[in-house]
């Protein structure tokens, strides 16, 4: 069931989620320059910045190891608010002082054919009332069956960990890049580990406890290799040749080079592309619908790397 060219997929996502330095600058910029303690939206930076989810929550891991950020939990911008029971008859149910209060709260929302959009911060500066109590007012009327809440804009706040000097972002991004050039070397390498134990000819067992630090004094006897009578002294794995990249696509890369697209300014970020990669800035300027999305997702991603430098740095 094993194929080489399945290797170029897999390879290809592994390169694919190293962001660019101009990213990782840009998103230390973001983090380290926001003062003592601010909060951002994760998905919005990730759109902004390039940097896929998962990718960006490890730079903030290893800020938060490294003792520059401090995790100081997670809240929701905005709820979504559906009255179960009417609006008028939720309001009429309370006291003068609190029926205003509630109006002026449900007025400062932004009305839909079934759902009410509130921004809390937004509400909390019209009305000059604190989040919190828009919070609880929320929760009451929710606990008592009179609301249908649904939470929204999930956002983390950080506090920058007091220092007699600031964090030198230039070294903090050079750290990065190193981090995820060595991530993705160990990422290829036990892709190769894999493809080297399905081309073993020798006991598949023995094999596998070694690379466990263990040994068998013999081999074990009933793996498919024991087994075989005549075993072939290579099992390479079969795989097409490697095409080039033609002129036709060349011309293509090129037309989408002139478009001038910003998310796909850097050579790696163009590379990801054309492999059939999405990426946060792809996704949020619809770019995976035109043609030349995936035009080279059966070529390794290092090579169309390589044309892609040639063709963005001339």
């Amino acid at each position: 069931l094993a194929c080489g060219d399945d290797l170029i997929v897999l390879q290809n996502f592994v390169y694919g989620d190293t962001p660019t330095a101009a990213a990782v600058r840009q998103l230390m910029d973001h983090l380290l320059r926001k003062g003592d303690e601010f909060d951002i939206s994760r998905y919005d930076l990730a759109r902004t910045t390039d940097i896929r989810p998962l990718v960006l929550e490890t730079v903030l891991t290893y800020l938060e190891l490294d003792g520059i950020l401090t995790p100081l939990g997670a809240f929701y911008s905005g709820y979504q608010i559906r009255f179960v029971h009417g609006e008028a008859r939720l309001i009429s149910g309370h006291t003068s002082e609190r029926q205003a209060f509630l109006q002026r709260l449900f007025d400062s929302g932004k009305r839909g054919y079934k759902w009410l959009n509130l921004n809390v911060d937004e509400s909390a500066l019209a009305l000059g009332e604190s989040r919190d109590r828009i919070l609880k007012a929320l929760s009451y009327l929710e606990t008592s069956g009179d609301i249908e809440l649904k939470p929204s804009g999930l956002r983390h706040r950080y506090r920058l960990v007091a220092r007699n000097e600031k964090p030198d972002i230039e070294m903090l991004c050079q750290k990065m890049q190193k981090l995820f050039a060595e991530r993705e070397c160990k990422d290829a390498e036990r892709l190769a580990l894999v493809t080297d134990f399905s081309e073993q000819s020798s006991c598949l067992t023995r094999h596998l406890l070694r690379y466990f630090g263990e040994d068998l004094t013999e081999d074990c006897g009933h793996c498919g290799c024991c087994l075989e009578t005549s075993a072939p002294a290579s099992r390479k794995l079969p795989h097409s040749p490697e095409p080039c990249i033609s002129l036709e696509q060349l011309e293509q890369i090129q037309q989408v080079i002139a478009e001038g697209h910003a998310a796909l300014r850097a050579p790696r970020q163009l590379a990801r592309y054309l492999c059939g990669l999405t990426s946060p800035a792809t996704t949020r300027d619809r770019l995976t619908k035109k043609d030349a999305f995936g035009m080279l997702e059966h070529y390794p991603f290092q090579k169309v790397l390589e044309q892609t430098e040639s063709m963005v740095m001339s």
